[in-house]
């Protein structure tokens, strides 16, 4: 039986000096991605912190481990085609990418007040 609703969190290492170029080719694989069949939602973080090995880091809901490899490999395919080549590109720059998929295991949430304590 296969596992409904996958976290994917995919890493980016990304030189300072290339963040714009990475944040608008992130962009265009965005508006890819977001026509695949499957994605539910996500979010795409960035540091503000310069000695950060991860520059940025990509959060990304599925409904399902199929639909994220199938997009995955038409994703992949797309960016491999001559007129795009960003994975050469992305090298040449020293953006690497690691992509890595999670099932939710325990929901948290925080206080929406602050318990006073006390005085002692």
């Amino acid at each position: 039986m296969e596992r409904q609703d996958v976290t994917t969190i995919v890493l980016f290492e990304v030189p300072a000096q290339h963040a714009s170029r990475f944040l608008s080719d992130w962009t265009a694989s965005n508006d890819f991605m977001k026509q695949q069949s499957g994605l539910i939602d996500g979010t795409l973080y960035a540091t503000a912190d310069d000695n950060a090995r991860y520059r940025f880091i990509n959060v990304a809901r599925w409904a399902s481990e199929t639909d994220l490899a199938e997009a995955r490999k038409r994703h992949w395919e797309h960016l491999e085609a001559p007129s795009v080549n960003q994975r050469e590109a992305w090298k040449t720059l020293g953006i690497t990418v690691t992509p890595v998929n999670y099932a939710m295991v325990i929901i948290y949430s925080g206080t929406e007040r602050a318990i006073e304590e006390e005085p002692r």
